[in-house]
């Protein structure tokens, strides 16, 4: 999609996220109702064949518009490595952290420390996937008018904000939707405007690469990060301090690191 409107990439990066997270939610609920009704062989039989499906017609779709007349070869990972670029995976790093941080531990903060019903904590927890696939979608139009950097700035810092309130003011299953909502809304830079910054700023042959690198910091911080927020919830024996200081202070972090990139003229 950047090659057919390199003007709208982040529109693009955002259309994927939004459909990732949308084929996550639809598939989350079709996996669990074949569990109950025929076991845990038939859905994963049935999500691998799903997958098998999806990427036989990416196979057939998908075309490489890029492909050089000459066959150059392109960047390898250390040639795609800059300042640049080691800056926004640390970024990546830590804004992925705030994200799989939240979306491990946000359902036992408000069943624990905000003392919501199960049914209240699940659609909670909706509303933050509906925020996260709009402000996938907002940020990434926002950032093909005004830059990449400009948005994720000031998206980041009051997504902070938000995170902060959320977790320290808000107590009703309302204000913790609306608060929720926000900050989804606010944080959904990460990973897909982060990808796309990193593509502008590598070297020429290395969009792919760099993208490789941030997402795999992005994971990496899957794996990690919910490790230290346990580690944290443990040490603070209070879960909505730890929550304040796996969200807030690592979001200001991460807006203060992207400021640091120089961002390429598009």
């Amino acid at each position: 999609m950047s090659d057919l409107l390199p003007h709208r990439r982040g529109l693009g990066a955002s259309l994927i996220s939004v459909t990732y997270g949308t084929g996550g939610a639809i598939g989350a609920v079709l996996a669990s109702r074949l569990v109950a009704a025929f076991g845990w062989r038939a859905a994963f039989l049935t999500v691998g064949l799903i997958a098998a499906v999806d990427m036989l017609l990416q196979l057939y779709w998908i075309r490489d518009r890029q492909r050089p007349s000459v066959g150059a070869r392109s960047g390898s990972a250390g040639s795609a490595l800059s300042t640049s670029i080691a800056i926004l995976a640390i970024a990546e790093f830590i804004g992925g952290s705030v994200f799989w941080s939240c979306a491990a531990w946000t359902p036992t903060a408000l069943r624990a420390a905000k003392a919501l019903s199960l049914q209240e904590t699940g659609w909670i927890m909706g509303v933050l996937s509906i925020a996260n696939m709009l402000g996938s979608f907002t940020l990434g139009t926002l950032s093909d008018k005004f830059g990449r950097k400009r948005v994720i700035v000031l998206s980041a810092l009051p997504a902070a904000a938000a995170a902060f309130v959320v977790f320290y003011w808000l107590d009703s299953a309302i204000t913790l939707a609306a608060g929720i909502f926000v900050f989804g809304l606010l944080k959904a830079s990460v990973p897909a405007l982060v990808v796309i910054l990193a593509q502008e700023a590598a070297p020429p042959g290395s969009a792919g690469t760099a993208a490789g690198i941030i997402m795999s910091l992005h994971y990496t911080a899957g794996v990690l990060a919910p490790l230290l927020a346990a580690q944290l919830i443990t040490g603070t024996g209070d879960i909505l301090t730890a929550m304040i200081l796996v969200s807030s202070v690592p979001l200001v972090f991460y807006g203060a690191l992207i400021g640091a990139v120089r961002e390429r003229a598009r």
